[in-house]
């Protein structure tokens, strides 16, 4: 059975030698989802963003308790996404 949520983020670049984009989902969604996968670090799904759909895994943040989810450079070429700007993201858990 899918989950499916819908939330607003705002895209950010994790700092490193290799930059990585994401979206933070908020805490309230994290919390469904961490109960329904309590010892899940990942947790497949398949995401959307401006009409744009891909499979994917959230990655727990522990320290924000909240999940990551990547963007891909393809996905934030197709989207048109920059740093910093806010998009709607559609995630539903497989």
């Amino acid at each position: 059975m899918k989950n499916s949520f819908k939330f607003e983020a705002k895209l950010w670049v994790w700092p490193g030698d290799t930059p990585w984009h994401f979206v933070s989902m908020d805490q309230e969604i994290s919390k469904l989802i961490r109960e329904k996968y309590p010892k899940a670090s990942m947790v497949k799904v398949e995401a959307e963003i401006l009409n744009i759909k891909w499979s994917t895994s959230l990655f727990r943040n522990n320290r924000d308790k909240n999940y990551l989810l990547p963007i891909k450079k393809d996905i934030r070429k197709k989207a048109n996404l920059q740093d910093g700007e806010v998009v709607e993201v559609i995630v539903a858990t497989i």
